[in-house]
């Protein structure tokens, strides 16, 4: 099993998916930049099996928001084959839905032309 690669623009990013199990909606927005991806925040409808809220997290909207400290060089996304739908990342220019595959998905920040 290997990795399918997707490259996102220099800039913010959304990430989105509905949980395998609870069937929630998550979002989490963050910034792809030249030192790597950083969490800004993120959103989750309820808590239930496979679903924590963060003890930081604010109720506002029908979403728990919350924040925390992170930092990666790339994401790992991992289907659990179990999920109703894929990923979807939604950037300044386009949008990508990322159906579930057998294989992972890596997200990683383009440090070229920005479009």
């Amino acid at each position: 099993m290997g990795y399918i690669a997707h490259f996102l623009p220099l800039g913010p990013f959304e990430l989105t998916w509905v949980h395998s199990i609870e069937r929630t909606e998550w979002h989490e927005i963050w910034q792809a930049g030249e030192d790597g991806l950083v969490f800004q925040y993120g959103m989750v409808r309820g808590s239930g099996a496979g679903v924590d809220i963060p003890e930081n997290a604010i109720y506002r909207d029908g979403y728990y928001q919350y924040t925390k400290p992170l930092q990666l060089a790339e994401l790992h996304l991992a289907s659990s084959g179990q999920t109703i739908s894929g990923w979807r990342i939604t950037t300044h220019t386009k949008t990508l839905l990322l159906e579930n595959q057998a294989d992972d998905i890596l997200i990683k920040p383009c440090y070229g032309k920005n479009d």
